[in-house]
């Protein structure tokens, strides 16, 4: 990578950072995209992996007292972390533009329709649990191959009417032990080499800088701003998937 490269990585990991405090979750979302202008697919993917468990292990403690909902939404996580592995062989062997184009669909689905989402509350318990098994499968496979899980994690957790408190620790509960089953197939895959680690230990500097900005700003926003600037941040979120994917598959 050139000094220029180097330097807008660093600006756009410290931004990811800062999309993280605020809103709880969004750093792979928002970094992976845009470094994929400039580096592999794969291996932003790579680089982005220990990012993430890192941040999220961080919320994760932060937001333990919510730990109880942890019960609601078992199948999701158990077949997220069972389908991680298979998003990486894709990743590898595939190409990944289709899975993001495919996230941009899910999440212009979800902007339009989330009013008309049915709350879980309504929904018969084996319907609750098809759910859950299905969207585990789809979020675990999507974090395999692109490192992205946020649009999903937003239609069916939103589902549920948490308050922000809850919905953000789930939301980093599944991204932490979901990125541990992805650290675990890439270094079964031998991707950690050095200078990845050292590529890796470098971007944890502005990823927390930003990180630590954000967790400032999250404390002041009530509830519905919350879930404005979630739909909002989803919505410039997918034309950018769109975008990137159409221009890498021209």
């Amino acid at each position: 990578m050139s000094g220029v490269e180097i330097a807008v990585a660093a600006a756009v990991l410290f931004a990811g950072g800062v999309v993280k405090g605020v809103i709880g979750f969004g750093l792979p979302v928002f970094t992976n995209p845009l470094l994929s202008l400039f580096m592999a697919p794969k291996d932003v993917v790579v680089l982005m992996s220990v990012p993430i468990f890192a941040t999220n292990v961080t919320n994760v403690r932060l937001g333990w007292r919510e730990w109880r909902n942890l019960r609601h939404v078992v199948p999701y996580f158990v077949m997220g972390i069972v389908f991680v592995p298979a998003g990486v062989y894709f990743l590898k062997w595939s190409n990944p533009e289709v899975i993001r184009l495919f996230l941009a669909g899910v999440v212009f689905f979800y902007l339009a329709l989330h009013k008309y989402i049915p709350p879980m509350d309504s929904i018969h318990p084996g319907i609750r649990t098809g759910i859950g098994v299905i969207c585990g499968g789809v979020v675990g496979f999507t974090l395999g191959a692109t490192g992205i899980t946020g649009p999903i994690h937003v239609m069916y957790l939103s589902m549920f009417s948490w308050p922000k408190e809850a919905f953000i620790f789930l939301v980093n509960a599944f991204n932490t032990v979901g990125s541990v089953s992805l650290m675990g197939s890439f270094a079964l895959a031998g991707e950690y080499s050095l200078p990845v680690a050292a590529r890796i230990g470098a971007g944890l500097i502005p990823i927390f800088a930003g990180f630590w900005a954000g967790t400032r700003l999250q404390k002041r926003l009530p509830p519905e701003v919350f879930y404005r600037i979630v739909r909002g941040a989803l919505f410039l979120i997918a034309v950018s998937l769109v975008v990137r994917s159409v221009w890498n598959l021209r």
